[in-house]
């Protein structure tokens, strides 16, 4: 059976080295599990099928996760990689305790440089705001392939002014869900300007700063007091003029 194809978010952070410190990648966990690895290969500069015996990877699988598979993590992730530069961990849970997530929401507030994170789940309904809060989500079936329309859309909608930018956040966000679509279909676009940038050029700098604002934006997201509409009106207010 043909594997499924990489989710533009991924496959773009994987051709640029621009990793999110973690991830969440909610749907069918079969078809999640290898592009995890791949992932994980690549970071790791390993071949697939060397992951398991690489001690720099740590793969599980967790019908929930608790406080005592929490406290067993944190202190691998202490530990220095041994044969890489960097650690990859990709975990599978159908649920995860409170209190394990606030310990991995801490440490994720501040992620060691040394580490990336692929978490797997069916859905994330289960799993503390918090915890998802501090992740790229991705989703199986998220409207992240980029057509035509869309192209034209950003192209449109970073060239804008303040007034006709909040007319197209407002028509393009109807839900929570379509807001993480807005933000991961511009990192896209970003990223792949980012690419064909001289790092010398004004653009460049503007194009880092966007990310970081974006990065910064998805933490609020699952906060329940807060508006995913007026989160994205800000966004779009904020980041500079292309």
């Amino acid at each position: 059976m043909a594997r499924p194809a990489m989710p533009p978010i991924l496959k773009v952070h994987l051709e640029t080295g621009n990793f999110n410190p973690g991830y969440l990648l909610i749907g069918n966990s079969e078809d999640f599990s290898p592009l995890a690895r791949k992932a994980a290969s690549i970071i790791l500069s390993c071949d697939e099928f060397s992951l398991d015996s690489h001690p720099d990877f740590f793969g599980r699988s967790f019908e929930s996760f608790n406080k005592e598979d929490g406290r067993d993590l944190i202190q691998k992730i202490a530990t220095k990689p041994i044969l890489a530069e960097k650690k990859v961990f990709s975990l599978f849970f159908s649920s995860m305790a409170p209190e394990a997530a606030f310990a991995f929401s801490k440490i994720l507030e501040e992620p060691p440089l040394s580490c990336h994170f692929f978490f797997l789940t069916n859905s994330a309904e289960n799993l503390p705001k918090v915890f998802r809060s501090r992740l790229l989500n991705v989703f199986q079936n998220g409207s992240y392939k980029l057509s035509e329309e869309s192209k034209i859309f950003w192209q449109k909608f970073l060239k804008s002014g303040p007034m006709e930018r909040l007319n197209f956040s407002k028509n393009a966000v109807s839900d929570r869900r379509a807001a993480l679509d807005f933000l991961n279909e511009l990192e896209i676009i970003l990223t792949e300007r980012l690419k064909n940038e001289n790092k010398a050029s004004p653009a460049f700098n503007k194009i880092i700063s966007s990310l970081e604002e974006l990065k910064s934006t998805r933490q609020f997201f699952f906060d329940r007091s807060a508006s995913y509409k007026m989160i994205i009106e800000h966004f779009s207010l904020t980041i500079p003029k292309f």
